[in-house]
């Protein structure tokens, strides 16, 4: 990682919380997973403008008239971010790896839990579990889990996100929020797990991509490795059909995975090394309002 230039990153991060009384994003998401980390208070009479995921269908049925349920935050919200540190997280170009806009992903989320008082730990996983950090409040403790994350170094290289999840599927508070920072890549997601693990908590699946995977040099024959299981293929990139299939076979694991959460009615965010973090999860939360 460039160290420099990431610690400025993190430092502006830091920085934006101390700021303002909440970061934007913190409440977008609380929002986001209304229900979850919210306790009930009371129900009252519909209004035009309100959510009407929020109806409360029995007492609607009883008075013949719609009434919504009326939610207050809990003082506290436990989140839990599932870092990818296998070896194809590493990969990158010439604006940043994938494992670095994650780093920027896990402040943001870190320091939004500061400002309101959260409890925020981690998860650093590849083949098996490389890092845990307990979820607790404070600066403090955000500050651990970024410096982990820039300093690590795992000892695995390939991806296995069925084990994080089994060991995550359980949460211990009800109403957690589990943030998967990954790209999905050198694994076949198990159906029955993730099922499971979104009954008991609220998943947000974040797939870390490099624009520049899906396409080949166009001049060219040059041999390429495989980061997570050493295997090596020498490609012709002179060849347009060779380019063309090389960009579809990409396109389809791509496809495959928005498939995959989209049938676990797990929220899916694609996040660029090019990207503004921010500025993707505000589109993110406001196109799903």
């Amino acid at each position: 990682m460039q160290r420099d230039r990431i610690l400025a990153k993190i430092r502006q991060i830091e920085l934006e919380s101390n700021r303002h009384s909440q970061m934007p994003l913190s409440g977008r998401i609380k929002s986001h997973f209304q229900g979850q980390g919210m306790a009930f208070r009371e129900v009252r009479s519909y209004f035009p403008g309100d959510d009407v995921r929020t109806l409360d269908w029995n007492v609607t049925a009883r008075y013949n008239e719609p009434f919504v349920k009326v939610f207050e935050e809990e003082r506290e919200q436990e989140i839990m971010v599932l870092v990818d540190v296998s070896a194809s997280m590493y990969y990158g170009d010439y604006s940043s790896s994938k494992i670095e806009k994650s780093l920027e992903v896990l402040a943001t989320i870190a320091f939004s839990g500061v400002s309101k008082q959260d409890k925020v730990g981690a998860i650093f996983h590849a083949q098996g579990l490389e890092a845990q950090f307990t979820p607790k409040k404070g600066k403090a403790n955000a500050f651990k889990m970024v410096d982990a994350l820039l300093r690590f170094s795992p000892k695995q290289e390939r991806t296995d996100l069925n084990e994080a999840i089994k060991l995550l599927r359980k949460p211990l508070k009800k109403g957690r929020i589990l943030f998967v920072l990954s790209d999905f890549m050198g694994q076949t997601l198990d159906q029955t797990l993730w099922s499971e693990a979104s009954k008991n908590q609220s998943i947000l699946a974040v797939n870390l991509h490099s624009p520049s995977e899906g396409n080949l040099p166009k001049q060219g024959i040059f041999g390429m490795l495989n980061p997570e299981t050493g295997d090596r293929l020498w490609v012709n990139g002179f060849s347009r059909k060779t380019r063309n299939r090389w960009q579809a076979t990409h396109e389809a694991h791509q496809g495959a995975v928005k498939d995959f959460f989209q049938q676990q009615r797990i929220p899916y965010l694609v996040i660029t090394t090019e990207d503004e973090h921010l500025l993707a999860f505000h589109r993110f939360f406001h196109m799903r309002k």
